[in-house]
């Protein structure tokens, strides 16, 4: 048992903590530039330049091994984009398609065809959603830098969301994501409040298949429980933020011919 000392106790508070940048240093948000999540094929560059492996799931910018066939990666869902993918056969050749835009997917163009003819060319329409989520051990990287000597903080380890993007073969799985979202909706209309989708947490997992153009890796996602409550302020903090932010997200992955579905055969669920 603890007893209370009679001698009073007097507590400095610290001074607030400012910070100034440096002249030309101030960066706006819509140039900040989220990573994506990005499943690896046989056809894919960090495939071919030996920096991962066929079922490798890899941060966007730097190949950094998140998860793969065997090992999930949790996430906790933030918000979501409805895309039309965009890409045009140029060369004529019907297999090799280029991107070239993005377009919202609306319920006004839900049922355009997926392939037509522009300028004389074949194009094709290929839904896409882009989820924006945390990586709760993005989340943890960043606090265990907190607690180190301000000098020694590796500004490489602050938090950012990632994009993982649904799309071909694995928007299936978007769409068990998306479910997560309705839910989360009709709750809220039943309570009278929001419920955010971030009170849970998921995991994204991927699973080989074949058909005959050959393998190839498809994303899975399932629950994972309710969110952790510490991370639960940090999700509410950047699902505000997201909402007010004009962010651009990494495309390199575009490149891809394994992204474009060229490889896979046409599978849009």
């Amino acid at each position: 048992m603890q007893t209370q000392s009679n001698v009073p106790t007097t507590q400095k508070s610290a001074p607030p903590v400012t910070y100034t940048p440096p002249k030309g240093e101030t960066v706006l948000k819509s140039d900040l530039v989220i990573q994506k999540v990005l499943l690896q094929q046989g056809l894919s560059k960090f495939v071919s330049d030996r920096k991962a492996q066929a079922g490798d799931m890899v941060r966007s910018g730097s190949a950094e091994k998140l998860g793969d066939d065997k090992k999930p990666v949790s996430f906790i869902p933030l918000t979501f984009q409805n895309l039309w993918m965009i890409s045009e056969n140029q060369n004529g050749d019907g297999k090799k398609f280029e991107f070239r835009r993005y377009e919202p997917r609306t319920a006004a163009n839900e049922s355009e065809p997926w392939e037509y003819i522009e300028n004389g060319t074949k194009w094709k329409r290929t839904k896409v959603m882009n989820l924006f989520a945390l990586l709760p051990s993005d989340i943890d990287a960043q606090e265990a830098e907190l607690a180190k000597d301000p000098e020694d903080i590796n500004v490489d380890k602050v938090l950012l969301p990632v994009v993982i993007p649904f799309r071909n073969t694995s928007f299936k799985a978007g769409k068990d994501v998306a479910t997560l979202f309705a839910k989360a909706e009709s709750i809220s209309l039943r309570v009278g409040r929001t419920i955010p989708a971030f009170g849970t947490t998921m995991k994204l997992s991927c699973t080989q298949e074949k058909n005959d153009k050959g393998s190839f890796f498809v994303y899975k996602v399932e629950t994972a429980g309710a969110t952790d409550a510490k991370y639960k302020e940090t999700a509410k903090s950047w699902y505000n933020s997201l909402a007010q932010m004009d962010v651009k997200i990494d495309e390199s992955d575009l490149e891809d011919p394994i992204e474009t579905g060229s490889t896979v055969g046409q599978s849009q669920f």
